[in-house]
């Protein structure tokens, strides 16, 4: 009876330490693909003199590598749920005093456009708050957000494609 017991406790040792080791290998694969993402976002902002690592992209970025297979993590859900609140955040900055009811009328439309397009990704609200809070310009849509959405959508691809190969455990990776 102490031996099967002891048989038993030893697989259960062994299946912790298996769960244990996958739990790090992610984690691991998480923390390199946030380190790469920020640190080609700081690159090209540095290149281009711009400010490109925004709060609502780093949000993006734990989203993105946490939950790969969500519908939010979709790289159309990505870019376009930026962009649109991008837009709508110009849009309001250019015909309303930024107030409480505008900001809360941003937000708003932001989410109602991006339910329409089946675009929803919840980072991409802060877009529209952190645009109108900072009454920024089309220069900011087109390079801020656009750039940053379309580095970060990239690596999003090959995160999914690697996070694929580590979790089926295979030889190569098939495309």
């Amino acid at each position: 009876m102490t031996k099967i017991i002891s048989y038993i406790m030893n697989i259960i040792h062994h299946q912790h330490r298996f769960i244990l080791l996958n739990k790090v290998k992610r984690a691991l694969l998480i923390g390199l693909c946030v380190f790469i993402s920020v640190f080609i976002i700081n690159k090209l902002s540095y290149y281009y003199k711009i400010t490109l690592l925004i709060p609502p992209i780093a949000a993006s970025c734990v989203i993105i590598f946490t939950l790969p297979h969500s519908p939010f993590s979709r790289p159309k859900n990505i870019f376009c749920g930026h962009i649109i609140s991008a837009f709508i955040g110009i849009f309001l900055v250019n015909t309303m005093n930024i107030t409480s009811l505008s900001l809360s009328i941003g937000l708003s439309l932001s989410i109602l456009f991006m339910l329409i397009t089946d675009t929803l990704h919840p980072p991409a609200g802060a877009t529209t708050i952190l645009i109108m809070s900072t009454k920024s310009n089309w220069h900011f849509v087109f390079f801020s957000v656009g750039i940053s959405a379309i580095t970060i959508c990239i690596i999003s691809i090959g995160y999914r494609r690697l996070h694929r190969f580590v979790k089926e455990g295979k030889k190569e990776i098939h495309t």
